[in-house]
């Protein structure tokens, strides 16, 4: 589990450090697939901290 955590964060990161390069590129779509990347994953991340309730 913590390494599918590490890996979320690592993917979260990334696109995060690189949103504001492709939005000063004018690519707009790129940008919106890493927003929506990131958000996906600390989501994700979230979801895998939780305890599972029975």
């Amino acid at each position: 589990m913590n390494q599918a955590i590490a890996e979320l964060k690592r993917t979260a990161e990334i696109a995060e450090h690189n949103l504001p390069y492709s939005e000063q590129a004018g690519d707009p779509a790129q940008a919106e697939l890493q927003r929506t990347t990131a958000t996906e994953c600390r989501e994700a991340i979230e979801q895998l901290q939780t305890p599972a309730q029975d």
